[in-house]
């Protein structure tokens, strides 16, 4: 869960808001920004740091239940798989199928987070 805190904060919820305020002003009639580095310079200047960090509850919310169900799953899936003779020496194999597995769970689990944060 520490890992989706780190996400959401560092990287998820800054790069997020910064890429739907330039999708949003490249489709207006008359656009305020002229590359990347002017709108993040705009919209820090105008919001303040704080501009960046818009749904930041809801991003955090969703990276630290996804990191969560991931770490946890892939864990008790690779021991489950690892009482089988046949997968047991295959670690690709179970890496293949433990990772399958916790990132469907974390897409299930977060659906309803993903919902929440649009209306946001």
């Amino acid at each position: 869960m520490i890992a989706g805190v780190c996400d959401a904060t560092l990287i998820i919820t800054p790069m997020e808001t910064i890429k739907v305020k330039l999708i949003h002003d490249k489709f207006m009639p008359q656009p305020k920004f002229k590359n990347l580095f002017n709108g993040i310079n705009q919209i820090v200047h105008q919001s303040g740091f704080s501009g960046i960090y818009k749904g930041y509850l809801a991003t955090l919310l969703k990276q630290v239940t996804n990191q969560g169900i991931r770490f946890l799953v892939f864990e008790k899936v690779d021991n489950f798989l690892s009482q089988y003779k046949a997968i047991k020496d295959h670690k690709f194999l179970r890496n293949i199928g433990a990772g399958s597995v916790a990132g469907l769970l974390s897409v299930l689990v977060n659906q309803p987070i993903d919902v929440v944060k649009t209306v946001m």
